[in-house]
């Protein structure tokens, strides 16, 4: 077999996604052990997990705004958009997060560039 054959397979048959197969390649290229363990977590699929959470929540919140907007003058309990607002709010600070996360990551992964 060829060096990645076997990822790019379970890639093409759906078996792992993109990031999970960088992560493949980022377990073999580790340097450290810190960017061992992020690979390692990459793999689980940690990052599509949390990714496809925030995206329920989102589509929840665009649920819950269309239906105020459709059935204004309908007797339904309509979430506050104070309440909406706050957890549109939360869910920009997880997303925050997430990307500062990766962004470490690359760090720990790549080093940093200096230049004299």
């Amino acid at each position: 077999a060829e060096p990645g054959e076997f990822t790019k397979r379970a890639f093409l048959n759906g078996r792992i996604d993109l990031s999970q197969a960088e992560a493949v390649i980022d377990l073999v290229r580790s340097k450290t052990e810190q960017s061992l363990k992020i690979a390692a977590r990459n793999l689980q699929g940690n990052v599509k997990k949390e990714i496809k959470r925030l995206k329920e929540m989102i589509i929840d919140v665009v649920v819950q705004l269309e239906a105020s907007v459709d059935f204004i003058e309908e007797d339904l309990e309509i979430t506050p958009y104070r309440k909406l607002t706050k957890k549109v709010k939360g869910i920009k600070a997880e997303l925050e997060e997430l990307i500062s996360d990766e962004k470490k990551g690359e760090i720990i992964k790549n080093g940093v560039k200096a230049a004299y």
